[in-house]
């Protein structure tokens, strides 16, 4: 049973997203409930049971078509906005960071052509 108890612990809610109605489906039938039919009268029960109302609780909302995205619920429509965002700004950040790449392979190749024209490479 502690070997049991043990597994589900690595069924864990995640405080900055919702999961799929499967994904939930899946982990109160086939781990919590499963555990606590199997483990009647456990001294986890209680724990248990209240695992499986949170997550129940999360699925209810989900099912109503609410979306957890970075530890907040929303609406779809308000988090694929702000996925959107996200992804948009990260695009960003990359892009600038290649940009900045890019000029520095640039300098990099002047300072080489420089280098070899100047006989400074030899001086070290």
């Amino acid at each position: 049973m502690q070997r049991d108890y043990e597994a589900l612990q690595k069924y864990q809610l995640d405080p900055n997203r919702s999961f799929s109605l499967a994904q939930y489906d899946e982990v109160m039938d086939r781990v919590l409930r499963q555990f606590l039919t199997e483990h009647t009268n456990s001294v986890h029960e209680k724990e248990v049971m209240d695992n499986l109302a949170q997550w129940q609780e999360e699925r209810n909302l989900v099912a109503s078509g609410r979306v957890k995205y970075d530890g907040k619920w929303m609406s779809a429509a308000e988090a694929q906005s702000l996925i959107a965002s996200d992804q948009a700004e990260q695009l960003l950040q990359r892009t600038r960071a290649l940009i900045s790449q890019s000029n520095f392979a640039k300098r990099f190749k002047r300072w080489i052509s420089w280098a070899r024209a100047t006989g400074a490479h030899h001086n070290h």
